[in-house]
């Protein structure tokens, strides 16, 4: 008879766990409902002020248009000539490449929620070596212009300085052809003295700007030789990417890191020949919080009915050593307290 009825206390207290599990899904739903809501203010930050932020670039764009004659057969057999037009573009990648500037951080409150946002200054040096383009008949070679690619161009602060071979040249919107550099901004550089092709003479590239953005920040080695350096007083930085920081400092008043980045250590060069994504490539900042509070309860809930069950556990154990009754009632109480806990 104390076997069954010890029995059935263990059955009683299993049932009780599984009714648990009811409160502990609902407190789950209204934590990932509170992480939803933090999401929607990271994209309302997003939509009004600018997102977080991909660099790529600078690099030279020649565009190109080949006209070949070629002969055709109709339908009815017959022979005619029809021009055939071809439309492409190189990309020069720059042999050295500097980034660097101080990411001035802020936050914005939206309801209940902060979102960690930034400024950079950022400073680019950028070195093209000559490079000799072929003579091909039909082929003409177009005005050659730099490209910057900005994946949120609402977050440029003013207007940008550029400056090649230390002339300002003014930047215009868009990326030209080069559609996989993405969004971003172009300007016209000194072309070929031969429209058919030849050398294009090396220059350098100087560029100063202020550039918002939110919670992260990235810049695509494109270069032969990149170096990168960023600095925040942000003191919970998070560095991903293809590529950690060679040296960094990290304290309670910011963060300074330094990358250099070799073309034979990256494929950013080839992705973007090939027009492929290069976000893979990229170094990555972050601004992170790291105490959220919503991400720990979400850690602590999963862990729930853990705590639920070695709390039953030592219930029963001390209702065995010490032979005394504790009402299944008490068992629901403390186990609702632990959960909204």
């Amino acid at each position: 008879m104390k076997s069954l009825k010890m029995l059935l206390r263990f059955a009683i207290v299993g049932g009780l766990i599984l009714l648990l599990l009811i409160p502990l899904t609902m407190i789950r739903g209204v934590i990932n409902e509170r992480s939803a809501y933090r999401d929607e203010a990271f994209a309302r930050v997003a939509d009004s002020r600018a997102g977080a932020q991909r660099l790529v670039g600078p690099v030279r764009v020649v565009p190109w248009v080949e006209r070949q004659h070629v002969e055709v057969v109709d339908a009815k057999g017959n022979k005619k000539t029809e021009v055939q037009v071809t439309e492409g573009h190189w990309l020069q990648m720059p042999a050295s490449l500097d980034v660097g500037g101080e990411m001035l951080p802020s936050q914005r409150e939206v309801g209940l929620f902060k979102v960690p946002v930034y400024s950079w200054n950022g400073q680019l040096k950028a070195t093209f070596a000559a490079d000799d383009y072929p003579v091909k008949p039909g082929r003409s070679y177009g005005q050659p212009y730099v490209v910057l690619g900005v994946s949120d161009a609402r977050g440029l602060v003013g207007t940008p300085d550029l400056r090649v071979d230390g002339k300002p040249v003014r930047l215009l919107p868009g990326v030209g052809v080069a559609s996989q550099v993405g969004r971003g901004l172009h300007a016209p550089v000194a072309g070929f003295s031969d429209s058919q092709g030849g050398t294009l003479a090396g220059s350098s590239i100087e560029l100063q700007l202020r550039l918002d953005g939110s919670r992260a920040l990235s810049v695509v080695p494109v270069g032969d030789d990149t170096k990168i350096a960023l600095r925040s007083r942000w003191p919970h930085p998070s560095f991903s990417g293809a590529f950690l920081p060679n040296e960094r400092r990290v304290d309670a008043q910011g963060f300074n890191a330094h990358w250099a980045v070799s073309s034979l250590a990256s494929d950013a060069q080839a992705q973007l020949r090939a027009e492929g994504a290069v976000d893979s490539q990229a170094v990555t900042v972050s601004l992170v919080d790291p105490v959220d509070a919503y991400t720990q309860a979400d850690r602590a809930s999963k862990y729930g009915i853990l705590f639920v069950v070695l709390t039953f556990v030592g219930f029963i154990l001390f209702e065995l050593i010490k032979s005394l009754r504790i009402h299944p009632l008490q068992y629901l109480m403390v186990g609702l307290a632990l959960a909204i806990f």
